[in-house]
């Protein structure tokens, strides 16, 4: 006798992931849509070994059933986790699913498919560490993005022509001047072009 895979839609909450219920429309546009509905709001922190993804793996989920998870980062917070859990489900004939990707399994052996998973994982996983770190950066009042270039220093050296003219005049070369008025050379020449002093 023969039973139907049965297909979980596992849901995990907190840690940059969206909302339980965004995860559920995602999950259920992506057909088929999950009959059993799991829903993890344990600490971010803990490892998958004691999540509820765990318990679902070793205890409910049979060989051939179907875990079916929103984000990669569902599964897992580093991509060793992730991986950890595919080698898991593997071990246990259970197959994974994740929008965008579709079902890795027991049955796929084509280093093609297990290639874009990793792949789409590590992207999951940049993405919402580079998002975490702007954002504690900005919380911390510190600056975000590229730093200040050298126009700001071409600014800098408007006000302060006189003693570039004067530092010049001494026989300083432009380098030395340069390092005078805290600036890179390359930034006092490209000044010096764009205006020379007469």
């Amino acid at each position: 006798m023969t039973t139907t895979p049965i297909r979980y839609g596992y849901l995990r909450t907190g840690n940059g992931l969206p909302d339980a219920g965004a995860q559920r429309k995602l999950l259920e546009a992506d057909q088929p849509a999950p009959g059993v509905w799991v829903t993890d709001e344990s600490n971010s922190a803990l490892p998958w070994r004691h999540r509820p993804l765990c318990s679902l793996m070793r205890q409910q989920a049979r060989a051939g059933d179907v875990i079916a998870a929103a984000d990669p980062r569902c599964l897992g917070h580093s991509l060793q986790e992730v991986l950890a859990v595919l080698l898991e489900a593997l071990q246990r004939g259970i197959r994974i699913s994740l929008p965008g990707i579709g079902a890795i399994g027991p049955a796929d052996e084509e280093p093609e498919t297990v290639l874009r998973l990793a792949a789409a994982i590590d992207r999951s996983l940049s993405a919402s560490r580079t998002g975490a770190a702007v954002a504690a950066r900005k919380a911390a009042g510190k600056r975000v993005g590229r730093p200040s270039g050298t126009r700001n220093q071409l600014m800098l050296l408007d006000g302060r022509r006189d003693e570039l003219a004067r530092l010049l005049s001494l026989g300083l070369s432009k380098s030395k001047a340069a390092d005078a008025l805290g600036v890179h050379r390359n930034s006092l020449r490209a000044y010096l072009l764009q205006k020379p002093l007469g």
